[in-house]
């Protein structure tokens, strides 16, 4: 007999992706672009409802349009009433935080279902930029509370240190190890854009040889 599943065991139940590259299609703003991707997640996990159902809408920060609540806006567009809006500070790693955390609330019965999502317009906002055009994307009013923010917008110096020790490790002359590193670092990109466009057409990185980068 098959052991029985933790009722509060966490799962990733649905996952979309949208990507607008065409000129010619209308632009969507980042918090429409988020709401269709959630749509799509929602079809994808083969369910109806899920995200009306959502206790919490977690939006990963973007750049390209500010709203006051990012994730009122996108609650809004999905028919959700959820009872947690939170946005992330700006920071590579937040959307696998928001994922383990809200997996941790889960468990705890803190939520059922959490919808977590990002989005950017950053080629659109280019492209009218060079028209002279300004986007005529929807605002939010003043008296809108800010949603809860995640993460921590103290700077760090993480990578400058990974960048800068193979450096300082090799005595007057830099330039070799300099060299060294690069090849290291790029390396590593590098084979992450074979992997991610195998498993991902979407995916923004593009395979490169590293000696053509160096």
């Amino acid at each position: 007999m098959a052991p029985e599943l933790d009722p509060r065991l966490p799962i990733i139940v649905g996952t979309g992706q949208i990507m607008i590259r065409d000129a010619s299609t209308e632009p969507l703003e980042p918090a429409d672009l988020m709401a269709e991707a959630l749509r799509l997640a929602e079809a994808d996990s083969g369910g109806r409802g899920l995200l009306a159902q959502a206790d919490q809408v977690l939006t990963v920060s973007e750049l390209s349009w500010r709203y006051r609540n990012p994730a009122l806006a996108v609650a809004e567009r999905i028919g959700a009433s959820p009872r947690r809006l939170a946005t992330s500070v700006v920071g590579g790693n937040l959307a696998g935080v928001m994922v383990a955390r809200a997996a941790a609330d889960i468990q705890a019965g803190a939520a059922d279902v959490v919808v977590i999502t990002g989005g950017e317009a950053t080629r659109t906002r280019s492209r009218l930029r060079k028209a002279g055009l300004e986007p005529q994307w929807s605002t939010q009013s003043e008296d809108i509370a800010p949603p809860e923010s995640i993460g921590d917008q103290r700077p760090n110096s993480h990578l400058s240190l990974v960048r800068s020790c193979p450096a300082g490790s090799s005595g007057p002359d830099r330039r070799p190890a300099h060299r060294a590193n690069r090849f290291a670092v790029v390396g590593i990109f590098g084979r992450l854009g074979h992997e991610s466009k195998r498993v991902d057409p979407h995916s923004p990185f593009r395979p490169r040889d590293h000696n053509a980068l160096c």
